[in-house]
């Protein structure tokens, strides 16, 4: 279950005024997804500047993306199935999917790799992050191509 401090914070964030009124709530929210890396400010707010530019949505954003998970289906089933090479990335301090749900995926999925990152949360604002998930992406990919 996600803590309600995070469904708040998710919840809180729309698109009201400018996107100087409103970064203030989104990076709170994105400090809370972060994990326990260093928070990198200048990309947490580019990320939220480019929402604001390229965004035609002027509702809440949590409730939208909550709204289209509503039609997904449960297909776990499948997973035995997959004959594409997996890799899971997870975030060992995500706090809205959790580690052993991604354990529960990788351990159905043939042929998968997990990596759980310490540290991480369910998004990322660190640059050295960002390095070292492409890192695990690309050897991911050049020793399954």
């Amino acid at each position: 279950k996600m803590p309600d401090e995070i469904l708040d914070a998710l919840l809180i964030n729309k698109l009201k005024t400018t996107f100087e009124n409103d970064l203030p709530g989104f990076l709170h929210t994105w400090r809370l997804l972060n994990g326990e890396f260093d928070f990198d400010l200048d990309l947490a707010t580019n990320y939220t500047r480019d929402y604001y530019d390229r965004s035609n949505h002027h509702e809440n954003l949590s409730w939208g993306h909550l709204r289209c998970q509503e039609g997904f289906r449960d297909m776990s089933s499948l997973l035995p199935s997959n004959t594409v090479p997996g890799l899971f990335i997870h975030g060992e301090h995500d706090n809205i999917s959790s580690a052993a749900d991604a354990e529960i995926m990788a351990s159905h999925t043939p042929n998968s790799t997990l990596n759980i990152i310490s540290k991480m949360g369910h998004m990322f604002f660190n640059k050295n992050l960002e390095k070292q998930l492409v890192e695990f992406i690309t050897e991911h990919i050049t020793s399954n191509s």
